[in-house]
């Protein structure tokens, strides 16, 4: 996608143009999308446009032999023997295995890692991140008459944070999942 220009305001442009055109935006580690440009779209959206979303591609799901340039990190993932193998722009490899949870969980940052980037500058801190990370994800997936909110008759999707934002418990359709840390 091309950038903005005051000549062709391009995608961005119309993004920020129309008041009622929801704007999606990956997790929040500075990289993909860089703060500022993160405050402006909330800015103009607010609460009600605006739809956190992560960009994870799960590799794990992909055939033996995909490959994948990524161009920011400047790496090339290809699926090899079940496994993931990761070069990097100076020649060097290293493996991950789908089973090795602790290496799997460092490829990238979790959906709930890029909340919490962002919800001290929300206009209203965890309300606003509950709106922009579960219900209007769950309005533009048409699933909202049963995702997105706690509302009696919905899924009861639940994440429980401690006091310092740390995941405690999660439940999935009302039934609490093993946490594996």
């Amino acid at each position: 996608m091309r950038g903005l220009h005051h000549r062709e305001p391009g995608v961005v442009g119309a993004l920020m143009y129309y008041e009622d055109t929801y704007a999606e935006v990956a997790k929040q580690s500075g990289i993909t999308l860089r703060p500022e440009v993160f405050d402006i779209l909330y800015r103009l959206k607010k609460d009600r446009r605006l739809v956190m979303m992560s960009d994870c591609l799960g590799y794990v799901d992909f055939p033996e032999g995909f490959e994948f340039h990524h161009y920011l990190r400047q790496e090339t993932f290809r699926i090899r023997q079940q496994s993931l193998e990761i070069t990097d722009c100076h020649g060097c490899t290293r493996t991950i295995s789908a089973e090795d949870w602790p290496e799997v969980r460092k490829l990238e940052m979790s959906f709930l890692d890029s909340v919490k980037n962002v919800v001290g500058r929300l206009e209203h801190g965890w309300v606003s991140a509950a709106q922009i990370a579960c219900l209007n994800p769950a309005i533009l997936a048409g699933v909202a008459d049963r995702k997105g909110s706690l509302t009696p008759g919905k899924d009861a999707d639940i994440l429980v944070l401690d006091d310092q934002q740390e995941l405690q418990a999660v439940w999935c359709r009302g039934v609490c999942q093993p946490l594996v840390k």
